[in-house]
């Protein structure tokens, strides 16, 4: 089906090469250290659009301080980003949690669903359903015989 994905990454961009896949390049100032663009432009271009759920990534994650990143410029467009969304959904791995960085996006109930590479600790579990934030994880279990060329299939846990 058609589908439209909005991303500041020319890297990103360049992957999503598919056939059905539109891409929309948010423009600004070029990182070429990141590959990405941010600053003015880019919010200006994200102020024209509603109505999309949004993926973020983040460098670091904690209860009190909430969804962070490394730099300023990602903080204010990630920001924006969450704020023009109809649901925000974040993606951090297990070194993200308890590992705040510099620059604050948002707090943490500003996200519906958290996807993860682990399940987290029974704190942040905890966290999470208080706040109505599903967690989606790997689910333990034996493991199961390689399919597909090797691949190692788990099923997805909501808490």
């Amino acid at each position: 089906r058609s589908l439209l994905v909005i991303v500041s990454s020319t890297r990103m961009a360049a992957e999503l090469n598919t056939p059905g896949l539109t891409v929309l390049l948010l423009g600004g100032q070029y990182r070429p250290e990141r590959m990405d663009s941010v600053g003015p432009m880019a919010m200006a271009a994200l102020d024209q659009l509603r109505g999309y759920q949004a993926f973020i990534g983040v460098d670091g994650l904690s209860m009190d301080f909430g969804l962070t990143s490394v730099d300023i410029d990602s903080a204010d467009l990630y920001r924006k980003a969450i704020a023009n969304s109809r649901e925000a959904v974040l993606l951090a791995d297990h070194t993200k949690f308890d590992h705040p960085s510099l620059f604050k996006i948002v707090d943490v109930e500003a996200i519906s669903r958290i996807v993860t590479d682990r399940r987290p600790s029974p704190e942040w579990m905890e966290f999470f359903s208080l706040r109505g934030i599903e967690a989606i994880f790997p689910q333990p279990g034996p493991p199961e015989a390689p399919t597909d060329g090797g691949e190692v299939h788990t099923e997805a846990h909501r808490s």
